[in-house]
């Protein structure tokens, strides 16, 4: 006989933020709502279960997966004690629909956030009389998402693709767009600039399109910007090279950074403008990192171009758009709220795999493009997700 250590699943763990918790909470009870609608539930079914979890949700104070069996006496022998018996069946078996879902999809992901391990708080001893068992539809695991290369768009304005994996088809481009404070997750069968065309957003956009360094997009828009994240990632991998002289990747990406903050210190102190000087500096610095850049990485004109010669010839030649947000205030630095807002994405094909029909996938989608656009309108998702399904639906006002 051996003896085997064993780990404590509830050990204690650093606590995430506030705000991590709060879109986790949203993001799991969106999962909720399609996993729903995907095994046939009827609105009015579904639009029950997220009034009864948005109220005990409101009593208890706290995420729901933090329930535990005394919370559940207290709330169903206490707080519905006088309440009719439909009532707290409906809201027991509710909460218990809600656990089987968050224990099929979301255990593992709650531990490591959390340290928590997701077990029901009803159970044979607090449950309601007269309940039944939950069915959850959960989408099959097997199939893989292939990985592709991603490419940013932002407005002023933002885009994001992704590749998505429907039934056995791989690959199908789900965009991110963000328009202000709406935002829109639309799913195609293409991909490249077909995928864009066929999307009917870019081809029709006029504002000023924050992009990676794509081909793709600079058709698109009436002015370009590039992303600085990105460059700013390549800058990283020319000065991790100790082969060739990096002091101009280090010295732009000094006057990047330090242009990004002047920016964000000025508009934080109502300017919508760099003093001229400092701009002139700024351009001035970048102008000179760049042609050392392309200096010190000499090139025959035969073969293959070094990436950093790439690079480098490339903030020469689109300064205009690199330097966008130094001219513009209401240019971003980068697209990475684009990217954020397709996160859901991914996450949803690494618990799943795919989605089972293309139609569940433009739901997802349809679904994210909502919570996204009312959070930033400063609306909680949980009370917008409520409304909905209650027939009040948010609308984007007039002038977004």
């Amino acid at each position: 006989m051996t003896l085997a250590a064993v780990r404590d699943l509830r050990e204690f763990r650093d606590p995430v933020s506030a705000e991590e918790l709060e879109q986790l909470e949203t993001d799991v009870l969106a999962g909720f709502v399609l996993a729903r609608a995907s095994a046939g539930v009827a609105d009015g079914t579904i639009r029950g279960d997220v009034g009864h979890l948005d109220q005990m949700r409101a009593w208890f104070g706290r995420p729901l997966w933090d329930m535990e069996p005394a919370d559940a006496d207290g709330y169903f022998g206490k707080v519905l004690r006088g309440s009719p018996s439909g009532t707290r069946l409906a809201r027991a078996q509710a909460l218990t629909t809600y656990f089987l879902f968050l224990e099929l999809r979301h255990k593992v992901e709650i531990h490591r956030m959390t340290g928590r391990v997701v077990e029901c708080p009803i159970d044979e001893m607090n449950r309601p009389r007269g309940s039944k068992d939950a069915a959850v539809r959960i989408p099959p695991t097997e199939l893989a998402a292939r990985a592709a290369p991603q490419h940013g768009v932002q407005h002023v304005v933002g885009d994001d693709r992704r590749p998505a994996a429907v039934l056995a088809l791989a690959g199908r481009g789900v965009e991110s767009f963000e328009r202000g404070l709406a935002d829109v997750l639309p799913l195609g069968l293409q991909r490249g600039r077909a995928a864009m065309d066929d999307l009917a957003i870019l081809p029709a956009f006029t504002g000023t399109l924050v992009t990676d360094a794509l081909a793709s997009y600079t058709i698109y828009g009436d002015a370009q910007a590039l992303c600085g994240a990105h460059v700013l990632r390549e800058l990283i991998a020319v000065t991790e090279d100790v082969r060739r002289d990096s002091a101009w990747a280090k010295a732009m990406i000094d006057v990047l950074i330090e242009a990004k903050d002047a920016v964000a210190d000025a508009a934080a102190s109502g300017q919508s403008a760099l003093a001229p000087e400092a701009l002139t500096g700024f351009q001035d610095r970048y102008r000179q990192a760049a042609l050392c850049g392309i200096a010190a990485n000499p090139y025959s004109g035969t073969g293959r171009k070094p990436r950093a010669r790439a690079l480098a010839e490339r903030l020469r030649d689109r300064t205009a758009e690199y330097q966008r947000y130094m001219t513009d205030f209401a240019v971003p630095f980068d697209n990475n709220a684009a990217e954020r807002d397709l996160r859901m994405v991914k996450a949803q094909q690494k618990i799943s795999g795919s989605w089972r029909t293309l139609t569940g996938a433009r739901r997802f989608a349809r679904i994210r493009s909502y919570i996204s656009t009312v959070r930033k309108h400063g609306i909680n998702p949980l009370t917008a997700l409520r409304d909905l399904f209650a027939g009040r639906p948010w609308m984007l006002p007039a002038t977004s």
